[in-house]
């Protein structure tokens, strides 16, 4: 009996010695759980602080030569500031970011090895492309987005039937509706003796939300855009493409780059770079100057990168 008393004493005092520890570790993950919660929630309002705070304070006081910016996080969905972000304006070589979706989005087992033709090769501007040489169309849209070539954008159009119609089509698709496009290159486009139209217009706002659903969507397809240069092989030569964007390794964490230029559109540029490990912000600016689309996005970087880094 006595025996079976200690027995039994015994293990109710281990099961209560378990139920403690038990206890003690479910506090103490409780603890911690709530301790991470309330860092997460102390995050997510410094950021809704934020917004107002580089909008009213960072953002007012810098010189920018563009007519239209637009700066988005599109990790916490955040306008961080904008200026006549829905003007619609013309978008010189931007266009070539909608050539590359489209021609990614249509591209088959039959459409991977483009021909360049003669028609091409007359398109503005010589990037070193050949009449009768035939690339594999990943290698040309890189290419072609790095050194913005108009040869290679023409090249691509051409692989597809009504291909300037498919990209006004994308643009509607996904909610678009200031970007209208009349040719594969952004080119300005003679009307009449004395007139000229952009090769595509659009406004600094849906410039940047393309650049969103690509980032998003198929997150490979601007990666070349980041390097100052980039060697291919055709089936014939070899070519090297120089960046447009002479600022490549002044932005950092780079995502994505493209530049734009022509008398109708002067200075475009729109970036990606990320804030932080895998917080991509997106900045447009449309109608600046040849150079003063470098500053101008230097500025608004910079300036990003400082209000998340605490140096307001």
């Amino acid at each position: 009996m006595w025996k079976q008393t200690v027995h039994n004493n015994f293990a109710y005092i281990s099961v209560c010695a378990v139920l403690a520890l038990s206890t003690g570790f479910m506090y103490i993950e409780n603890a911690r759980y709530l301790d991470a919660r309330t860092k997460e929630q102390a995050s997510a309002t410094a950021l809704q602080s934020m917004g107002p705070l580089l909008n009213k304070k960072l953002f007012k006081n810098l010189s920018l030569e563009a007519q239209a910016v637009y700066v988005y996080d599109i990790t916490t969905d955040r306008v961080l500031y904008q200026k006549n972000a829905d003007t619609q304006l013309p978008l010189a070589s931007i266009t070539k970011v909608m050539t590359a979706l489209i021609a990614s989005e249509l591209a088959t087992a039959q459409t991977t090895s483009i021909t360049i033709s003669p028609t091409a090769i007359a398109s503005d501007g010589d990037t070193g492309l050949i009449a009768g040489e035939a690339w594999n169309m990943s290698d040309l849209i890189s290419f072609t987005l790095i050194n913005s070539s108009n040869d290679g954008a023409t090249a691509i159009a051409e692989t597809f039937p009504r291909f300037v119609d498919t990209m006004n089509t994308r643009a509607k698709d996904l909610g678009l509706s200031s970007l209208v496009f009349n040719n594969p290159t952004g080119l300005d486009i003679e009307v009449a003796s004395t007139s000229i139209s952009a090769g595509g217009y659009g406004s600094a706002k849906d410039v940047a939300q393309l650049m969103v659903h690509i980032v998003k969507h198929r997150p490979t397809l601007l990666e070349s855009t980041t390097a100052t240069s980039s060697t291919f092989r055709s089936t014939s030569a070899s070519h090297t493409a120089y960046n447009t964007n002479p600022m490549i390794e002044s932005l950092p964490n780079l995502v994505a780059s493209k530049t734009g230029y022509t008398i109708l559109a002067d200075g475009n540029l729109a970036v990606v770079f990320n804030r932080g490990p895998q917080q991509p912000v997106v900045a447009v600016v449309l109608g600046s100057s040849f150079d003063g689309r470098f500053s101008d996005i230097l500025s608004l970087a910079s300036t990003t990168l400082r209000a998340y880094n605490g140096q307001q």
